[in-house]
């Protein structure tokens, strides 16, 4: 009987094993990486995320009930300083998810403001999203990073086919990863109010699934030995961006970038491959305030991982030091749509189009930079193309000596026009050049111009005096309106229009058109303890018509 008895236990431990292999045979398991670009100014730059979302079409909103949801334990937050450089941080491991294709990701990042979570507060942070910082003037400061519309998620497009994975009493593995891409370079925004200062993600993240989609690197080491390391964090101010020519814009537009290492070392990944294509051809240009421009065409990129990554070595030819001057846009002529960047261009003589060399954020509140941008006053640039023996070549460029073409870029709006007059260094090394960019006027085909009509009602009238009524998308600044005269004015509630936005309409519909509200006021008496940020009552859709209607209380 006991043998029976033992036999039979077998057996059930062996049935109950294959039943759970059976049950999780159709499981699938995504693991979540970041990688980042962060200037050197930066000390520290905290972001917590809450959760992640996926879902397997690319238009789905945020009330879908299809979404496969992901919360993570009381946050998990990241300094993204640490990932220049190709490093990678995990945000989630082991998501358990359908296999299937997926098409949309949603990120959540914490509410800078709400409870600190337990890994900001180990992080030694005080609030969940910050960011450390020199000022011009050296000095060494902390400050909230304001996530716009929290609770709305950042989208990003992708696509990921994700496959079973097939446990085994040893546990199981995953083959499915996506890697999370944030730009300091061109979303970390600094915003001044009087006296006080924060900062603003204005994010253009980007989402890779490296296992199936085909994207290679770029590495390379530089000669700094000519460079003086001058920048508060001992971090050498070069950047090297990877671009493409865009026929639609009339120019190159940056992929990716990368800060360089005290070493020299820099690393671009994932750069995407063209369809059907076995290798892409990247520029490279090798940017800074203080060297000689660099650039290099047709960097061939092949599919692989870091392992496979095209080389990129100037250790022969070291980068070359160059004065700086500073440049800020015209009080008179602010940057429109706010939420745009500021490019700096330069076409070497010889080249039909030009390249980017610079590219700054805009203080949505004042159009201008919060600090006035650094550039280049070298003369000439250095280039060539790549291969075996890459010669690099002075040459002037076509906007003038130490000169650059300016434009705007939206990512809701595409490309401005380039401004009219070039951009020059002032006469004095002291002064700071000024200058104006046309605005975007209109909205980048198929969408058409839309109207948002927004009724903003005031609690208590004059409790704030200066403000802005910001229009959000996928979590970042799309355009904005200000709200001063309407907050000192005693009416309680009153209507304010916001226009163009882009929209959509029922012959052709805007995947993206979902908008949503967020006023920020403060009172100028008392601008650090006043600020404060209210959230629409419900998105504006402007999917399928060009008129929307919103709602919003300051309270």
């Amino acid at each position: 009987m006991s043998g029976a008895t033992t036999k039979g236990r077998w057996a059930a431990r062996l049935l109950a094993a294959l039943a759970a292999l059976a049950l999780t045979a159709c499981d699938a398991f995504i693991d979540v990486d970041a990688t980042a670009n962060v200037p050197p100014r930066y000390v520290r730059v905290l972001v917590t995320v809450d959760a992640i979302w996926f879902h397997e079409d690319a238009d789905a909103p945020l009330q879908d009930k299809n979404w496969e949801k992901h919360e993570l334990d009381d946050g998990r937050t990241i300094d993204l300083v640490r990932l220049n450089g190709g490093t990678f941080a995990q945000l989630a491991g082991h998501i358990r998810v359908p296999a299937g294709t997926y098409r949309q990701m949603r990120l959540f990042l914490a509410d800078t403001h709400g409870r600190l979570r337990d890994s900001a507060e180990d992080a030694g942070a005080d609030y969940n999203n910050e960011v450390t910082w020199f000022d011009e003037d050296g000095d060494l400061h902390t400050a909230p990073l304001e996530v716009l519309d929290p609770a709305q998620g950042v989208g990003m497009e992708l696509e990921i086919e994700v496959v079973e994975a097939f446990v085994t009493l040893g546990g199981s593995g995953s083959d499915n990863s996506v890697l999370v891409v944030f730009d300091g370079a061109r979303d970390l925004t600094e915003v001044r109010y009087g006296g006080e200062t924060r900062f603003l993600l204005n994010p253009t993240l980007r989402a890779h699934a490296p296992d199936t989609q085909d994207v290679g690197a770029i590495r390379g080491t530089l000669n700094l030995s000519q460079l003086p390391v001058d920048s508060p964090t001992g971090r050498p101010e070069v950047q090297v961006t990877a671009q493409r020519w865009d026929a639609s814009a009339g120019r190159r537009v940056p992929v990716a970038s990368s800060s360089v290492a005290n070493g020299g070392q820099f690393v671009l990944y994932p750069l995407p491959l063209d369809e059907d294509e076995r290798t892409t051809g990247y520029d490279l240009v090798i940017h800074g305030p203080g060297i000689q421009t660099v650039i290099i065409e047709e960097v061939p990129v092949r599919k692989g991982g870091l392992g496979a990554a095209a080389q990129i070595a100037l250790g022969a030819q070291p980068l070359q030091p160059a004065d700086r001057f500073e440049a800020n846009v015209a009080g008179a002529t602010p940057v429109a749509p706010r939420g745009a960047r500021v490019g700096f261009y330069q076409t070497p003589q010889g080249e039909d189009h030009p390249f980017l060399v610079a590219m700054a954020t805009v203080d949505p509140l004042s159009g201008r930079f919060a600090e006035p941008v650094r550039l280049s006053r070298a003369g000439t640039v250095l280039f060539g193309t790549y291969g075996p023996n890459l010669n690099l070549r002075a040459a002037t460029p076509e906007e003038g000596a130490g000169r650059y073409a300016v434009a705007l870029f939206s990512p809701h709006f595409g490309h401005g026009g380039f401004a009219a007059e070039t951009l020059r260094p002032p006469g004095q090394s002291s002064d700071v050049a000024l200058f104006s960019v046309p605005p975007i006027t209109g909205v980048a085909p198929p969408a058409v111009p839309g109207l948002i009509s927004a009724t903003v009602n005031v609690e208590t009238p004059a409790k704030y005096d200066r403000g802005a009524l910001l229009v959000t998308q996928e979590g970042a600044l799309v355009t904005l309106a200000p709200l001063d005269e309407l907050l000192q004015q005693q009416a309680g509630s009153a209507f304010v229009e916001v226009s163009p936005v882009p929209a959509g309409s029922e012959a052709t519909p805007l995947r993206r058109g979902l908008y949503h509200l967020d006023a920020w006021t403060w009172n100028s008496a008392d601008e650090e303890d006043t600020f404060r940020r209210h959230g629409g009552a419900a998105a504006v859709d402007l999917r399928t018509t060009a008129n929307g209607e919103g709602e919003l209380t300051v309270r």
